[in-house]
C-alpha cells in the first residue's frame, strides 16, 4: 500500500500537472464582445511590444475570462462572426 501523501505534496505536484489559469484583461474582454478586432490587435501589441504577432494571438486565444470563456465565446454570444473570422484568419 501506498503511504498517505501530505497535503503539502499533493498541491506541489498539482502545480506540475495543470499550470495556474490566465486570465483576460478588460481590454480583450470589451474588444470580443464588440466585435472590435483592431482594438484586440492593440491590446495584444500593448503586451507583446508588436513582436510576434501571430503567436500572441494564440497565447491571447487561451486566456478566459472567470468563467472560462475565451474571446471566441464571448464573441459568438455577441453574434460577432465578423470578428470570429478575422480571428481564425490569422490564426488558421
Amino acid at each position: 500500500m501506498r503511504p498517505a501523501i501530505r497535503e503539502e505534496e499533493e498541491m506541489k505536484m498539482e502545480e506540475h500537472i495543470a499550470p495556474p489559469k490566465k486570465y483576460m484583461d478588460s481590454s480583450m474582454y470589451k474588444a470580443a464582445r464588440e466585435g472590435n478586432f483592431t482594438g484586440l490587435e492593440n491590446s495584444i501589441r500593448q503586451k507583446h511590444g508588436g513582436n510576434r504577432e501571430e503567436e500572441a494571438l494564440l497565447d491571447h486565444l487561451a486566456l478566459e475570462t472567470c468563467k472560462g470563456n475565451n474571446i471566441v465565446h464571448l464573441a459568438v454570444a455577441s453574434g460577432r462572426m465578423d470578428f470570429i473570422q478575422q480571428v481564425l484568419q490569422k490564426c488558421p
